[in-house]
């Protein structure tokens, strides 16, 4: 079965899951992550070159209660301290997406840290989104673009979309497929350049639940679909 080269996740549903079982918010965000540190294992074992976990955007940061943005912390702390070694044994190559500077300055340092760290290795490039938007990600590339602007004084043009698509994609590659589990069917600021042409797959399965059965039912869908990006399925001439 054909796996896409770069899947890439929003892992919904961890508060509900807990909710459900009359859990703390807390218990279902470790929940979470030990299905996330399952989902690399999977995909290791399944080749899949770059996968993407859409961790914490900038809209949660603004309207999460600050105990539960405290507890993400703590737990992505706790998680960078105890896998960096993990990733190293499995020549993972950590990426950072987004703004962690608003971050607390210990798990900052660590995160960069882990990704320096990691840099080199080409079995897998594992991107975690974090305080991280599809607005942001667009306003950024204005922004490198405007200044860059401002300091060639030679050049009055404006990019191409062709220079605006190399400057996005040196950040992440568009994805082949998006899954996105607890219920909802929609992107929520996630890379919204980049999915332009991502296939999407919506499961009901609360991320905690979520188990490797679901992820091959993902790529069967993935594998039934055509992507033409555009262009038109070429059918046999009815006429032969």
């Amino acid at each position: 079965m054909k796996v896409p080269h770069h899947l890439a996740v929003i892992m919904d549903g961890n508060h509900r899951w807990a909710v459900q079982r009359h859990l703390t918010g807390y218990q279902g965000h470790l929940e979470g992550q030990k299905t996330a540190f399952k989902l690399i294992e999977w995909c290791l074992k399944k080749g899949i070159p770059t996968l993407t976990l859409f961790v914490l955007s900038q809209d949660n940061l603004k309207r999460r209660a600050r105990l539960e943005i405290k507890a993400l912390f703590e737990i992505l702390s706790h998680a960078i301290q105890t896998q960096l070694n993990d990733l190293i044994e499995h020549q993972i190559s950590l990426r950072i997406l987004g703004d962690v500077s608003v971050f607390p300055e210990s798990l900052a340092k660590a995160l960069l840290a882990a990704e320096s760290e990691t840099a080199e290795f080409d079995r897998m490039q594992l991107n975690l989104a974090l305080n991280y938007s599809g607005h942001w990600h667009v306003a950024e590339c204005v922004r490198h673009f405007v200044s860059k602007q401002f300091n060639d004084k030679s050049s009055s043009t404006w990019p191409s979309n062709e220079a605006i698509e190399s400057w996005m994609q040196s950040s992440i590659q568009a994805p082949d497929l998006l899954i996105r589990t607890g219920q909802e069917q929609r992107l929520s600021n996630s890379m919204l350049w980049h999915c332009a042409y991502t296939e999407l797959f919506f499961s009901e399965v609360l991320w905690p639940d979520f188990k490797e059965s679901h992820l091959d039912q993902a790529f069967e869908v993935f594998n039934a679909r055509q992507r033409r990006f555009g262009g038109r399925e070429m059918y046999a001439d009815s006429s032969s």
